[in-house]
Protein backbone atom coordinates (compact mmCIF):
# COMPACT_ATOMS: atom_id res chain seq x y z
CA UNK A 1 0.00 0.00 0.00
CA UNK A 2 3.05 2.68 0.78
CA UNK A 3 4.76 1.74 -2.77
CA UNK A 4 1.27 2.40 -4.44
CA UNK A 5 0.72 5.29 -2.37
CA UNK A 6 4.19 6.49 -3.46
CA UNK A 7 3.57 5.96 -7.22
CA UNK A 8 0.13 8.24 -7.47
CA UNK A 9 2.08 11.29 -5.99
CA UNK A 10 5.53 10.43 -7.83
CA UNK A 11 2.95 10.49 -10.74
CA UNK A 12 2.27 14.15 -10.46
CA UNK A 13 6.20 15.52 -10.48
CA UNK A 14 5.85 17.40 -7.21
CA UNK A 15 7.61 20.26 -6.15
CA UNK A 16 8.11 19.09 -2.55
CA UNK A 17 7.03 15.72 -1.39
CA UNK A 18 6.24 14.94 2.41
CA UNK A 19 7.49 11.44 3.54
CA UNK A 20 6.02 10.25 7.05
CA UNK A 21 8.04 7.24 7.90
CA UNK A 22 7.99 5.88 3.72
CA UNK A 23 9.33 2.87 4.74
CA UNK A 24 7.88 1.78 8.43
CA UNK A 25 6.27 -1.93 8.46
CA UNK A 26 8.00 -2.72 4.86
CA UNK A 27 9.70 -5.68 3.79
CA UNK A 28 13.40 -4.55 2.92
CA UNK A 29 12.72 -5.08 -0.23
CA UNK A 30 10.45 -2.74 -0.92
CA UNK A 31 11.45 -0.15 1.58
CA UNK A 32 14.80 -0.15 -0.77
CA UNK A 33 12.18 0.64 -3.61
CA UNK A 34 10.73 3.62 -1.72
CA UNK A 35 14.35 4.96 -1.04
CA UNK A 36 15.24 4.68 -4.73
CA UNK A 37 11.63 5.95 -6.20
CA UNK A 38 12.45 8.99 -3.75
CA UNK A 39 15.79 9.87 -4.65
CA UNK A 40 14.85 9.23 -8.37
CA UNK A 41 12.25 12.06 -8.67
CA UNK A 42 14.41 14.15 -6.48
CA UNK A 43 16.73 14.04 -8.95
CA UNK A 44 14.55 14.54 -11.86
CA UNK A 45 12.29 16.62 -10.98
CA UNK A 46 14.17 18.33 -8.82
CA UNK A 47 11.80 17.63 -5.72
CA UNK A 48 12.25 19.06 -2.68
CA UNK A 49 12.01 15.74 0.03
CA UNK A 50 10.97 16.14 3.77
CA UNK A 51 10.52 13.06 6.00
CA UNK A 52 9.52 12.16 9.26
CA UNK A 53 11.95 8.96 9.92
CA UNK A 54 13.35 6.83 12.81
CA UNK A 55 15.80 5.49 9.86
CA UNK A 56 18.69 7.54 10.68
CA UNK A 57 20.89 5.40 8.11
CA UNK A 58 19.05 6.14 5.28
CA UNK A 59 18.39 10.26 6.37
CA UNK A 60 22.29 10.92 6.78
CA UNK A 61 22.97 8.95 3.07
CA UNK A 62 20.16 11.37 1.44
CA UNK A 63 19.31 14.41 3.23
CA UNK A 64 21.01 17.88 2.85
CA UNK A 65 19.45 19.07 6.74
CA UNK A 66 18.32 17.32 9.36
CA UNK A 67 16.45 18.69 12.19
CA UNK A 68 15.45 16.71 15.69
CA UNK A 69 12.40 17.82 17.26
CA UNK A 70 11.63 17.00 20.87
CA UNK A 71 8.02 17.06 22.52
CA UNK A 72 7.03 19.22 19.18
CA UNK A 73 9.74 21.60 18.91
CA UNK A 74 13.31 21.54 16.86
CA UNK A 75 15.87 20.86 18.76
CA UNK A 76 19.16 20.91 17.38
CA UNK A 77 20.29 19.42 13.88
CA UNK A 78 23.10 16.93 13.52
CA UNK A 79 23.75 14.05 15.55
CA UNK A 80 23.44 15.06 19.01
CA UNK A 81 22.75 12.39 21.88
CA UNK A 82 19.90 12.78 24.03
CA UNK A 83 20.38 11.36 27.20
CA UNK A 84 16.87 10.58 29.49
CA UNK A 85 16.34 10.76 33.32
CA UNK A 86 15.75 9.95 36.21
CA UNK A 87 19.35 11.20 37.53
CA UNK A 88 20.28 10.88 41.00
CA UNK A 89 22.95 13.10 43.00
CA UNK A 90 25.96 10.86 43.62
CA UNK A 91 28.51 9.78 45.97
CA UNK A 92 30.61 12.67 44.23
CA UNK A 93 28.53 15.04 45.04
CA UNK A 94 27.78 15.48 41.24
CA UNK A 95 24.39 14.22 39.14
CA UNK A 96 24.58 10.84 36.98
CA UNK A 97 22.81 7.58 36.57
CA UNK A 98 24.44 4.27 36.40
CA UNK A 99 24.18 2.37 32.96
CA UNK A 100 23.90 -1.31 32.85
CA UNK A 101 27.74 -1.77 32.32
CA UNK A 102 28.05 -0.56 36.05
CA UNK A 103 29.62 2.73 34.14
CA UNK A 104 28.13 6.05 35.24
CA UNK A 105 27.10 9.10 32.99
CA UNK A 106 27.31 12.17 34.44
CA UNK A 107 25.54 15.67 34.57
CA UNK A 108 25.56 19.05 35.23
CA UNK A 109 22.65 19.41 37.99
CA UNK A 110 19.67 18.80 36.37
CA UNK A 111 16.04 21.19 36.03
CA UNK A 112 14.42 18.25 37.12
CA UNK A 113 14.79 14.56 38.31
CA UNK A 114 13.25 13.19 35.11
CA UNK A 115 14.62 16.10 32.76
CA UNK A 116 16.76 14.66 29.49
CA UNK A 117 20.55 15.80 28.82
CA UNK A 118 21.66 16.69 25.67
CA UNK A 119 25.46 16.32 24.28
CA UNK A 120 27.20 17.64 21.52
CA UNK A 121 30.09 16.77 19.74
CA UNK A 122 31.32 13.80 21.95
CA UNK A 123 35.25 13.27 21.54
CA UNK A 124 36.69 9.50 20.70
CA UNK A 125 40.19 7.80 21.53
CA UNK A 126 41.25 4.37 21.28
CA UNK A 127 41.60 3.85 25.02
CA UNK A 128 41.16 6.10 27.91
CA UNK A 129 44.40 8.30 27.64
CA UNK A 130 43.33 9.97 24.34
CA UNK A 131 40.30 11.02 26.11
CA UNK A 132 41.92 11.95 28.95
CA UNK A 133 41.63 15.96 28.53
CA UNK A 134 37.64 15.76 28.59
CA UNK A 135 35.61 15.54 32.28
CA UNK A 136 33.77 12.63 31.99
CA UNK A 137 35.28 9.60 30.13
CA UNK A 138 32.77 6.40 28.86
CA UNK A 139 34.44 3.14 27.19
CA UNK A 140 31.97 1.45 24.88
CA UNK A 141 31.58 -0.74 21.69
CA UNK A 142 31.25 0.84 18.00
CA UNK A 143 27.58 -0.33 17.00
CA UNK A 144 27.42 1.52 13.82
CA UNK A 145 28.63 3.63 11.22
CA UNK A 146 26.83 5.77 8.42
CA UNK A 147 28.42 8.75 6.34
CA UNK A 148 27.11 11.55 5.67
CA UNK A 149 26.56 11.90 2.05
CA UNK A 150 26.57 15.77 1.60
CA UNK A 151 29.86 16.29 3.61
CA UNK A 152 31.76 12.94 3.66
CA UNK A 153 31.82 13.00 7.51
CA UNK A 154 31.45 9.47 8.88
CA UNK A 155 29.00 9.32 12.14
CA UNK A 156 29.31 6.80 14.78
CA UNK A 157 27.20 5.25 17.32
CA UNK A 158 29.18 3.99 20.13
CA UNK A 159 26.79 1.76 22.79
CA UNK A 160 27.74 2.71 26.32
CA UNK A 161 26.33 0.06 28.19
CA UNK A 162 22.71 0.49 26.88
CA UNK A 163 23.06 3.85 26.25
CA UNK A 164 23.95 5.08 21.87
CA UNK A 165 25.96 7.73 21.56
CA UNK A 166 26.45 9.86 18.46
CA UNK A 167 29.42 10.91 17.42
CA UNK A 168 30.76 12.74 14.09
CA UNK A 169 34.05 12.15 12.65
CA UNK A 170 35.95 13.83 9.28
CA UNK A 171 37.33 11.35 6.98
CA UNK A 172 40.55 12.13 8.69
CA UNK A 173 39.84 11.23 12.24
CA UNK A 174 37.91 7.80 11.11
CA UNK A 175 40.95 6.99 8.91
CA UNK A 176 42.98 7.86 12.24
CA UNK A 177 40.81 5.65 14.45
CA UNK A 178 40.21 2.77 12.19
CA UNK A 179 36.31 2.46 13.29
CA UNK A 180 34.55 -1.08 12.35
CA UNK A 181 31.74 -2.28 14.08
CA UNK A 182 32.33 -4.20 17.47
CA UNK A 183 35.67 -2.19 18.30
CA UNK A 184 35.93 -1.11 22.00
CA UNK A 185 36.77 2.56 22.25
CA UNK A 186 36.84 5.06 24.41
CA UNK A 187 34.08 8.25 24.26
CA UNK A 188 34.52 11.37 26.40
CA UNK A 189 33.10 14.89 26.83
CA UNK A 190 33.11 18.12 28.94
CA UNK A 191 30.52 18.49 31.52
CA UNK A 192 29.68 22.48 30.05
CA UNK A 193 28.88 20.86 26.86
CA UNK A 194 25.60 19.64 28.54
CA UNK A 195 22.09 21.33 27.46
CA UNK A 196 19.04 20.76 29.09
CA UNK A 197 15.38 20.54 27.63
Amino acid sequence: MQRVALASRLALKPKVLLLDEPTASVDAPSAQLIKEASLRVRKQFATTLIIASHDWQWLYEICDEILHLFQGKIFGSGRETFIYGPWQKMETEKWGKYLSDGQVVYVTEPPCQNATAVINELSIGANHLNCCEKDIVLNGIVSRLSLERKTGHVFATILVGELPLAVRLTPQQNTRQSLYPGKSISVGYHLGQIKWI
